[in-house]
Order: structure tokens, then C-alpha cells, then sequence
């Protein structure tokens, strides 16, 4: 049965594979050695002589199938060649689409894993300013920094507790808020 599509990809396979020869032209194979290398039955072989695409000839003792005529062959292998394009062109396709997911997945990842991090280095400086251990919160802060080198709310805070360190760093801090200003000149 033709409509069954395995048995639709067998006789394509037979017609591309079996049936021509590397140097395109016709050949002939006998009707066992199409059904066990190619898994087409009598049946259906019979259906395509119906249809005239093959025709069988009796030689030996046995039966031998071809392609009914050369012109078949040009068709044949045309069709070939524009389904490997498809394909081809669906796989690569495929791995585009794939790769990108995969790089989406791969970023958010990472921003989720820096965020998540920044966001322990403030958490942790806050807890040192609130404790007045400034040289504490500074660390932290500048690590969430190394993160995250354009949070304007954390160059506020690390502005604000370099003015309140025991060094009382004015410099350093307002270079902070000179940043905050570059970054968000909004920023009130």
C-alpha cells in the first residue's frame, strides 16, 4: 500500500538507490534482493509496474525489476537532490533555532546567577553599614560592583558609606555619585 508513508520512502529510497547507478543510468535488480535490501513486497512492486514507473522482466528463473524508462532518471535523481536541499536547509534550520534557545537559556542563566549574586553583595554590605563595620559593606559592595558595574543604587550606597568610613574617603565617594550622575543623569 503506497499510502502508507514507510512504504512510500522504501520505493523512494529503491527508485533513487537501487535502480541507478552511480553513473545515472538504469539498473536492473532481482525481485529478492528488493524485498530483503529494500523491504518492498511483491505487491507493491506489482502496483508500480501497474502505474508504469517499473517494468519486470523474467530471466533465470526468477524475476528482475527496472525503472521502465531512461527518461525516469533525470526526474528521479532531481527529486533527490532537492529533498536533501530541504532537508538540509530544515536541519540547519533546526540546529539554528536549537542553538539560539539554548543560548537564552544560557544567558539567563548566568544573569540570574549574577543577579543573585550582586544582590547577596548588597544584601551583606547593608548588614555590615546597618552593624557600622564600613570596611565590610565597602567589600561587598564593590564586589556587587565588579557584578553589576552600572547599579547606580549600589554606587549611591558605597558613595554614601565611603563618607561615613572612619577614613572618611569624600574623594572616592563623590566619584561615586559623579558616576551615578553619568550612568542615570535623571537620577535625583
Amino acid at each position: 500500500n503506497l499510502s502508507s508513508w514507510k512504504n512510500r520512502k522504501r520505493v523512494r529510497t529503491l527508485c533513487e538507490t537501487g535502480f541507478i547507478s552511480v553513473s545515472e543510468r538504469r539498473l536492473s535488480l532481482e525481485e529478492e534482493e528488493i524485498g530483503r535490501k529494500y523491504k518492498v513486497p511483491k505487491t507493491i512492486l506489482a502496483k508500480l509496474i501497474d502505474t508504469r514507473l517499473l517494468r519486470a522482466e523474467h530471466r533465470v528463473g526468477s524475476v528482475y525489476y527496472e525503472l521502465s524508462h531512461d527518461t525516469l532518471v533525470k526526474p528521479i535523481l532531481k527529486s533527490r537532490l532537492k529533498r536533501k536541499k530541504t532537508i538540509r536547509i530544515i536541519s540547519i534550520g533546526v540546529i539554528s533555532v536549537i542553538t539560539t534557545i539554548l543560548l537564552i537559556i544560557f544567558f539567563v542563566f548566568l544573569y540570574e546567577q549574577h543577579g543573585e549574586k550582586a544582590s547577596l553583595f548588597i544584601s551583606q554590605g547593608d548588614l555590615f553599614k546597618e552593624k557600622m563595620e564600613y570596611t565590610g559593606a565597602i567589600e561587598n559592595y564593590k564586589n556587587a560592583l565588579r557584578i553589576d558595574p552600572k547599579n547606580t543604587l549600589v554606587l549611591f550606597k558605597l558613595g554614601n558609606t565611603l563618607a561615613l568610613a572612619d577614613s572618611r574617603n569624600f574623594e572616592d565617594a563623590a566619584n561615586c555619585y559623579k558616576k551615578v550622575i553619568q550612568i542615570d543623569p535623571n537620577n535625583v
